[in-house]
């Protein structure tokens, strides 16, 4: 994900902090996996928390990936499925799942628009501070 984001691939990577991103979210269970021929293909990452206005919670996504080469299929489809169940069993009233990579957004939108999601927000970034 981070080398074919454009937005990612600009940062410093850290294995050190990527592997305590994943530590934790493996032990709280929101981290899930696609697997095929015994190899990772994709995941999806993320946490279920109150929003900062109201007690009610929410589930949202750190993020979404599957490998180009996986994509087309049920990959995306059951990683996002996967996590609504996730989601729902931990609580959360809502879902806000995003693209954040700038990988075919307009095209990860489309399918989550699919599965029933509404555009709620826009993000924006300024690099030069």
């Amino acid at each position: 994900m981070a080398n074919e984001s454009p937005r990612y691939s600009a940062l410093s990577f850290s294995v050190d902090k990527t592997t305590q991103l994943i530590q934790t979210l493996t032990a709280q269970g929101g981290l899930f996996v696609a697997i095929k021929h015994e190899q990772v293909v994709g995941f999806i990452a993320g946490v279920v928390i109150e929003h900062f206005l109201s007690h009610d919670t929410f589930a949202c996504d750190i993020g979404v990936f599957v490998l180009p080469e996986c994509r087309g299929g049920s990959y995306f489809l059951r990683l996002v499925k996967t996590f609504e169940k996730w989601a729902k069993e931990k609580g959360a009233q809502e879902i806000q799942l995003g693209v954040s990579t700038g990988v075919h957004p307009e095209q990860t939108v489309r399918m989550y628009e699919r599965l029933g999601y509404k555009m709620s927000s826009y993000g924006l970034i300024k690099a030069e501070v």
